[in-house]
């Protein structure tokens, strides 16, 4: 018989694999495929489920607050327990606004509750006025708003898109983006495919008005 937290996890990763396929887009193939791999029986609980951090106050207001597709909203809520937060930056020095206002939390991958080195599968938390600045990646990135809505900026050029609870955003590798979060945290289902131990750069502009890549120091990965 499966143990409550193998339950927990299948529904997640079944929910979020739905919504994926739901959008007929060929592009989320790839995330698709690694949902449906995850090894469910492999799913250990945490010593410490939850950390310190001022993003996480806002944890029940999104959770509360999400709409989209029941199913992977009822699979977030059950699983929000045993998840360990945690932000990729310093809390001091030049990450320290971005690493205040966000937190994410592994449900697959090195420090998941399925640990995969292969696989990166979580949940994402954004606190209300965040910016997260333009940056890049070498993975492929599906964000899944479950409450927002969330704001990307894609490009160089500033772009933008709304994103609604339901929707998503792909973000292909190496395509500069950064995240806008209005008077409302978000809540995003997330799942990176590709090379995880490739940095992730942000970009700042020079004084000729070219770009240049920052690589700032990640204190979890």
């Amino acid at each position: 018989m499966p143990s409550t937290l193998t339950h927990l996890v299948s529904r997640f990763t079944e929910a979020f694999t739905a919504s994926l396929e739901a959008s007929a887009d060929r592009a989320l193939t790839p995330f698709i495929e690694s949902l449906r791999g995850v090894a469910h029986g492999l799913a250990q609980p945490h010593l410490h489920p939850h950390r310190d951090h001022p993003a996480l106050s806002f944890l029940e207001q999104a959770t509360g607050a999400a709409r989209a597709d029941e199913r992977l909203c009822t699979a977030i809520r059950a699983l929000l327990p045993y998840l360990s937060f945690g932000s990729s930056y310093a809390a001091e020095g030049s990450m320290a606004a971005v690493s205040r206002g966000m937190v994410w939390a592994e449900v697959v991958g090195r420090t998941g509750l399925v640990r995969d080195s292969s696989r990166r599968i979580g949940c994402f938390l954004l606190a209300p006025g965040h910016f997260y600045p333009l940056h890049g990646h070498i993975p492929d990135e599906i964000y899944f708003v479950v409450s927002g809505p969330l704001t990307v900026e894609h490009g160089l050029r500033g772009a933008r898109v709304a994103i609604p609870p339901g929707g998503y955003y792909h973000t292909p590798s190496g395509q500069p983006h950064a995240l806008h979060v209005g008077d409302q945290p978000v809540l995003l289902a997330y799942s990176w495919v590709g090379d995880f131990d490739a940095p992730i750069w942000f970009l700042e502009k020079d004084g000729d008005g070219g770009w240049s890549k920052n690589f700032p120091t990640v204190v979890r990965r």
